[in-house]
């Protein structure tokens, strides 16, 4: 038992940890805080270090969020442990439908657009591929929602620089991400090569 409580712990702790370089940094620790970075966007709210004084209430209600739910998560779970395995039981046609039209009826009532529908489907359609083709859909969630911010501070950073493209392998913090970045690339492969050339 203690196999199956000791990653469930770590998997509702990881929630907590992933807001915090998201509100102190504005850098989304997982998906679910990604598509949190892109709800504050819209709503003009940017992530960092400043949003303690520029909207100190929103931070305050994530604060107050996180430890409502984490309360009401305990009682959910202690009432319905014994209820919740039987959600196994119910058929895959019955279960799909329904989260279909829950997602579908959300997407439209906070938009009234009949365009997010098609986008829902889209995007259905790349995940399932991505499924298919064994592709992580976190990075790809990433990705999408801090594509804008990347572009935004990759042109501030280039334009108030006299060197250009330049400084970023002139700067000592910034060569060291690259390297990082470039070397978590790099270093799947290298790995799988060293493993088959040890296994021949």
């Amino acid at each position: 038992i203690d196999g199956v409580i000791a990653p469930e712990v770590a998997n509702n702790a990881s929630v907590g940890g992933a807001v915090i370089p998201f509100v102190a940094l504005g850098i989304p620790g997982d998906a679910t805080t990604a598509v949190l970075l892109g709800a504050l966007t819209i709503q003009g709210i940017q992530a960092g270090p400043l949003i303690f004084r520029n909207a100190p209430l929103t931070v305050y209600s994530i604060f107050a969020s996180l430890l409502i739910g984490a309360v009401f998560l305990v009682i959910i779970q202690a009432l319905g442990m014994p209820l919740m395995p039987m959600l196994l039981n119910v058929p895959y046609h019955f279960l799909y439908p329904v989260i279909l039209v829950l997602c579908f009826l959300g997407a439209y009532t906070s938009t009234s657009n009949m365009f997010i529908l098609y986008l829902i489907l889209a995007f259905t359609l790349v995940g399932l591929f991505m499924k298919w083709g064994d592709l992580p859909t976190s990075p790809f969630i990433l990705a999408f929602v801090l594509g804008s911010v990347l572009e935004e501070n990759l042109r501030k950073a280039v334009s108030f620089s006299d060197a250009g493209w330049i400084t970023f392998l002139t700067r000592p913090v910034s060569l060291i991400l690259i390297v990082i970045s470039v070397g978590s690339i790099i270093w799947p492969f290298i790995s799988d090569a060293r493993r088959k050339k040890a296994g021949q």
